[in-house]
């Protein structure tokens, strides 16, 4: 009889490949192996995304998709969504009378969060909370297996912890699930965090060639060998001929970090894309010349004047007015080729204009 596997991903939309070297690619090996439930966590989403739940449904049919392009074969295993099993909730409130709120405070993760992200109020119940509710998730299969990467692995260890309290008091009815540890160690974010969408550090699989290459060539020197390795999928003879070449003084890092992005590029749009994104990166970065290919946005606006934060806000090129105060500030954003600094600069839409934010995104808006 097969071990029973659970697990779930909450709806963020198209993945990145954090998701696919964290999780994606382990439930891709053991649905041959394992009978496994695999399940779109959309009631997670409201202990962080609460005062807007607009996008979730959209999000959820994004993620699966991927789920599906990538491998997860629905005739192999059970995908489901959270909310339309009302059994999760219910064991959720069941578990909470009995969980110590110790152990929920001690969560690093949940630390980790309040830390970083600054633009949502995070100090909620439900927030707090929430490994509750993944550990219903859980235990409401009698799973035996959970995949979980080394980040998760607190978490899992509350679910352990709450099941055996639970069989203390009640009678053994729940397995104590065990870690089923992905092969690969997490892929750092950019900025050597988790990689995360609420972090912004992130590399989306549909991503642009010149965006996954920009992206890479932005990660500090000493992450260069672990995105070659599990990011370009490079062999070990390659892996480390790369760490001997760092090595040398006269090794310019920055020729390895070429050869990951070209390689990453190459992984999902093709070795043709990855050339072409080297040639682009050098048109803009040494050449200080602007991309052949820019997006253009239109925005509905009650008035063509706005102040240049809430652009930076509507345009999706900042996820808060405190990321655009932060940004112009320091110099990092230009308008028509001229740097702002003055937060409460205001711009005229009824004209295209090009915008800059950061060394690599370019967008041309108009109202």
């Amino acid at each position: 009889m097969k071990q029973r596997v659970v697990s779930g991903m909450r709806p963020s939309g198209r993945l990145h490949i954090g998701h696919y070297h964290g999780v994606l690619e382990n439930w891709v090996k053991m649905q041959d192996s394992y009978d496994c439930f695999f399940f779109v966590a959309d009631w997670h989403s409201l202990t962080t995304e609460y005062a807007d739940t607009s996008g979730i449904a959209q999000s959820t049919r994004d993620m699966v998709l991927d789920w599906v392009a990538f491998g997860l074969d629905p005739e192999k295993c059970v995908v489901f969504r959270q909310s339309l099993v009302p059994h999760h909730s219910e064991l959720n409130l069941i578990l909470s009378m009995i969980t110590p709120v110790s152990w929920l405070e001690r969560n690093p993760t949940y630390k980790e969060m309040l830390d970083n992200i600054e633009q949502r109020d995070l100090t909620t119940f439900g927030f707090l909370g929430y490994p509750v509710l993944m550990a219903a998730d859980i235990i409401l299969y009698k799973a035996t297996r959970v995949p979980v990467g080394q980040d998760q692995l607190p978490h899992l260890e509350i679910t352990r912890e709450i099941a055996r309290r639970f069989n203390h008091l009640y009678g053994q009815v729940f397995p104590e699930p065990e870690a089923l540890l992905t092969e690969t160690p997490k892929l750092p974010g950019l900025d050597g965090r988790k990689m995360s969408k609420s972090y912004n550090n992130y590399i989306a699989f549909n991503d642009t060639p010149r965006d996954i290459f920009g992206k890479v060539m932005s990660i500090p020197d000493n992450m260069i060998v672990r995105y070659f390795r599990y990011g370009a999928r490079a062999s070990e003879k390659d892996i480390k001929e790369m760490e001997e070449q760092l090595k040398s003084d006269s090794f310019n890092p920055r020729d390895a970090k070429v050869k990951t992005a070209k390689a990453i590029v190459a992984i999902y749009h093709g070795d043709e894309a990855g050339e072409n994104a080297l040639a682009e990166f050098d048109k803009i970065f040494k050449n200080k010349d602007i991309p052949d290919e820019i997006e253009e946005m239109k925005l509905d606006l009650p008035t063509a004047v706005q102040p240049l934060m809430d652009v930076l806000v509507l345009t999706n090129l900042v996820p808060s007015k405190k990321e655009a105060k932060r940004l112009i500030e320091q110099g990092g954003v230009m308008l028509d080729g001229e740097k702002i600094t003055d937060f409460r600069a205001e711009i005229d839409l009824s004209s295209e204009r090009l915008l800059k934010v950061g060394k690599r995104i370019f967008l041309k808006v108009k109202g």
